[in-house]
């Protein structure tokens, strides 16, 4: 029931958009959200192995939950956040490369929905801790109230404001989420992440970001290869890369491998 749950907060924008709004609206909405599908892919990847470990340690050793849940964040924060932030300055450009300029309006909600990534990874962070403590009930509860939100956002918006309301209440469904996931967690387990590294990491795409777009090149990927060498100058000048943090990153996919968590 939980994971119906959860895909219908995902899906049920669609899902209105379709009843509410015309079949354009609904292709403008799609060109943008399937780069948000991807992200999921990613990050599902990712996190699909911690609940093993959230498990095998939730009673026993609740200090390695904090590390681990602290690390997983700020290394998925280090991968993902600088694609958003390129993602999002450049997002008429990748809707023209990947759709076409018939879905240009697709932008304004791809630069939006892009972010719904790392709060959703966070969140997901958040449910396997409390699914590892047995608070199913718990979270059921937390999105069945983000689904109901959700639906009236979309059901009273769409109409006015069209297929760009759909995007705002995806973000709005996961910071929701996160301000009841992070006040059980932080009850159950005294976790509360820590936001510094991330901020840092934000700082440094939109430097990166900013400098990128000044510049301007012509090529899409000629764009993302400057982005990314900025991206590293800037991680590099403010502490993020360092010998130390690469060495942590390599132990965390040692650690969500099972290979080296002790």
């Amino acid at each position: 029931l939980l994971l119906l749950i959860g895909g219908l907060v995902l899906k049920s924008n669609t899902i209105l958009l379709s009843k509410l709004a015309d079949v354009r609206a609904v292709g403008l909405y799609n060109a943008a959200y399937k780069f948000v599908d991807g992200g999921f892919i990613l990050s599902s990847s990712l996190l699909i192995s911690h609940l093993p470990l959230f498990s095998q340690f939730i009673f026993s050793d609740p200090e390695k939950i904090k590390v681990l849940y602290q690390r997983s964040f700020n290394i998925l924060a280090l991968l993902l956040i600088p694609w958003i932030i390129f993602g999002s300055i450049f997002s008429q450009r990748i809707i023209l490369l990947f759709s076409g300029r018939a879905y240009l309006e697709s932008a304004f909600a791809l630069a939006i929905l892009l972010w719904v990534i790392p709060l959703n990874i966070l969140n997901q962070l958040s449910v396997n801790i409390l699914i590892a403590l047995k608070k199913q009930r718990r979270l059921l509860v937390i999105y069945t109230s983000v689904l109901l939100v959700n639906l009236a956002i979309n059901y009273f918006g769409i109409p006015r404001y069209g297929f760009k309301v759909c995007a705002w209440a995806a973000i709005i469904n996961e910071l929701l989420a996160m301000a009841s996931l992070l006040y059980f967690c932080y009850v159950q387990l005294k976790i509360l992440p820590s936001w510094g590294y991330s901020i840092k990491v934000a700082l440094a795409g939109i430097l990166a970001g900013g400098i990128t777009l000044i510049s301007s090149l012509p090529n899409l990927f000629l764009n993302i290869f400057f982005f990314f060498i900025l991206f590293a100058v800037s991680a590099f000048a403010l502490g993020i890369l360092r010998r130390e943090e690469i060495k942590r990153g390599w132990g965390y996919l040692l650690e969500i491998a099972g290979l080296n968590f002790r």
